[in-house]
């Protein structure tokens, strides 16, 4: 198994994905419009040539990898809520979606590092290997100093980027969201 961090961009993807402020100031109009344009050319690109991985598409459109009250994929969120189509892609809620797509788990480099490190070392993952990876999860969210309810989708998200099976990744969020920081 290797660690899905990253995905690689075509030269036209850079360009387009330089015009994308992922981080936008939601009262910021120009940038909504240029988001707007931007989001769906590089999501087309993208689609076109299948280099998002499987998982991190799983995580958009399934609804076993969606976790909340709303039943349903984060799709199916945006679809029930009107949008629909490309106009999702030109969604600013979408852009945390396709900061997944591109860059992976929103955690340490060094969390993400000792994490996947753990995985490969422990290859093939057992389900004993699990309370490992769990007990990992959470000593790096104190070491980081990462709020659980906050990171808890992160380190979901760092598990399934793993290849960890989906049962398992859900079961590293569960314990990192129940857990509190050490002083």
């Amino acid at each position: 198994m290797s660690y899905a961090g990253k995905i690689e961009l075509t030269e036209g993807e850079q360009e387009l994905l330089a015009k994308i402020n992922l981080e936008p100031d939601p009262h910021d109009r120009d940038t909504y419009e240029a988001n707007k344009a931007a989001v769906p050319e590089l999501m087309a690109s993208l689609i076109k040539r299948n280099a998002i991985p499987n998982h991190r598409v799983q995580y958009f459109t399934n609804p076993d990898y969606h976790f909340g009250s709303t039943k349903g994929s984060y799709k199916d969120v945006f679809e029930r809520n009107g949008t629909k189509g490309r106009e999702i892609f030109e969604h600013p809620h979408f852009l945390k979606f396709l900061r997944y797509f591109l860059f992976g788990a929103s955690l340490p480099e060094d969390a993400i590092r000792e994490f996947a490190e753990r995985v490969r070392g422990l290859e093939p993952i057992t389900s004993d290997d699990v309370q490992d990876l769990w007990d990992l999860a959470k000593d790096l969210s104190n070491k980081y100093r990462l709020e659980p309810v906050n990171f808890a989708d992160e380190f979901f998200k760092l598990a399934l980027d793993c290849a960890l099976p989906l049962m398992h990744a859900r079961h590293i969020r569960r314990v990192v969201r129940k857990m509190r920081l050490r002083k």
